[in-house]
């Protein structure tokens, strides 16, 4: 009897050692699964901020790059003038050069500058020195003439030539622009490519992190910290608020615990804060009542809940970890209703609701 209490004894302690030995390898793999889920999570974040301050980058360089090209077209534009008559002006000289080189080979082939030629030809030496004179000061007017007009062309050159210069430098700064803009592509291709990776985990262990928070809403130690303000959960007016008020259907004064956003039927509702699905269930007057846990805030847990859609418009599951802003359901006129509108509510512990006008940012 003793060998056989002794046996059934250590066959006993073995079941519990057993047992206890599943509970910790089941507790060690849960533990895992969160670590790398949440490690995933937060990379995707981190991912995310960096692609969209890049693309705020990229928004700015571009429009750096088109005001940059703007102020090259508008020097353009003061250069298109200036060549024009740079042009004339070349024109002008080249005329000038021409029939100042011609005047000068015809004096000298019909003898004008022999001084002898000259002096035959002259009724005396008074008539030579006037003659002499004129032909010199003709010789001379043409050359200034030449001078002048070659001085004007170099003066719209040298302007032409430094509104150029100016709009290299600017071209200059597109290239650097662009280069840039380039560079931040490519490293956004990266960030991408990380962030698939990153996605590819959390698809991966979404289902065991739904079983996960399953097990730990179950056992009511689903307890992470609240992380706030919430955000507005749908892109529409509030009409009715928190608070005391005459009830659109019952006709009597009763208590508000919600604040109210009137919006078409099929209007997507998004989520005011990071948070886990706690639950999603008939409830009588409130249709379809979607509710999720933020977290705890001064050792109370804070929950939104999101009434009168309809069962298939219902996007996320009981357990499902979801983050701020994303879609988990759209607008219905399920339940008392008086017309399609979302009916929004936070609660701060298990049954207190509170003005989420409070809370929200």
């Amino acid at each position: 009897m003793k060998k056989r209490s002794w046996v059934a004894l250590s066959s006993a302690s073995v079941l519990v050692a057993s047992i206890l030995l599943t509970v910790q390898v089941s507790a060690e793999s849960s533990s895992q699964i969160q670590e790398k889920f949440k490690d995933a999570q937060d990379e995707k974040n981190k991912l995310q901020s960096q692609i969209d301050a890049k693309d705020t980058q990229l928004k700015e360089f571009e429009q750096k790059m088109e005001q940059i090209k703007e102020k090259i077209d508008e020097i353009q534009n003061e250069i298109n003038p200036i060549e024009d008559k740079l042009s004339r002006e070349t024109t002008a000289l080249n005329k000038m050069e021409s029939q100042y080189a011609d005047l000068v080979s015809n004096m000298y082939e019909e003898g004008v500058f022999s001084p002898l030629a000259m002096l035959l030809q002259s009724k005396g030496f008074d008539d030579f020195v006037v003659n002499l004179d004129t032909v010199q000061l003709i010789a001379d007017r043409k050359f200034d003439l030449v001078n002048k007009i070659k001085e004007t062309r170099n003066q719209i050159k040298k302007q032409r030539d430094d509104l150029i210069a100016r709009q290299d430098l600017q071209q200059q700064e597109v290239d650097k622009a662009k280069q840039l803009y380039l560079e931040l592509v490519e490293a956004k291709k990266k960030d991408n490519s990380a962030l698939i990776e990153a996605n590819k985990v959390i698809e991966q262990y979404s289902e065991e992190m739904i079983d996960v928070n399953k097990a730990l809403i179950a056992s009511g130690k689903l307890n992470f910290s609240y992380i706030g303000p919430l955000k507005k959960p749908i892109n529409a007016s509030m009409t009715s608020p928190f608070g005391l008020r005459k009830h659109p259907i019952y006709g009597r004064y009763i208590m508000h615990q919600g604040i109210d956003y009137p919006s078409p039927t099929g209007t997507p509702i998004y989520a005011a804060a990071d948070g886990v699905v706690v639950s999603s269930r008939a409830s009588g007057g409130y249709g379809w009542l979607l509710t999720i846990y933020h977290g705890h805030k001064g050792g109370v847990p804070i929950y939104t809940r999101y009434a009168h859609s309809y069962p298939n418009q219902i996007k996320v599951r009981v357990g499902e970890q979801v983050t701020k802003g994303q879609q988990v359901t759209s607008v219905g006129a399920n339940g008392q209703v008086t017309g399609a509108h979302l009916h929004f509510e936070v609660y701060a512990g298990e049954n207190h609701a509170v003005n989420p006008t409070g809370y929200l940012q």
